[in-house]
């Protein structure tokens, strides 16, 4: 398939055959090339507005970048040094306490008893900071 074939005339019209289809358009007019025409004048004012609207567009970009990196920075530090979880004193006497209430509970079982409390203890706060970090 090819394309259309114009016919060009000396007036306004050319005649137009699209694969059997024949018609008459108006004439399209041809436009310089770009390489032409000379490059547009720039005013020295426009060059140094251009270039400080660059400058504040990349400063505040950079400002951007410097707070997410601050932010990863902290993170990183939390990570690596997390807060110490200590058992308060109340909490070791109420364990105690529920333990000695229990009579029926020998030695061996009372260290497991004592030790699932601990651990249960310490994820419970682990899961505390946990929340009370993303809760912001």
């Amino acid at each position: 398939m090819k394309g259309p074939v114009v016919i060009r005339s000396g007036e306004a019209w050319e005649i137009v055959n699209d694969d059997g289809l024949i018609y008459k358009r108006r004439k399209k007019e041809i436009v310089d090339e770009p390489e032409d025409l000379p490059p547009p004048i720039q005013s020295h004012v426009d060059v140094h507005w251009r270039r400080n609207r660059k400058k504040a567009a990349l400063h505040q970009l950079k400002s951007r970048y410097l707070a997410e990196i601050d932010e990863w920075e902290k993170l990183l530090q939390k990570l690596e040094n997390p807060p110490e979880t200590k058992v308060s004193a109340a909490e070791a006497e109420l364990s105690a306490s529920i333990v000695s209430q229990n009579s029926i509970v020998d030695g061996s079982e009372q260290k497991f008893t004592n030790m699932v409390e601990n651990l249960s203890y310490q994820v419970f706060y682990l899961l505390h900071d946990w929340f009370k970090s993303y809760s912001l």
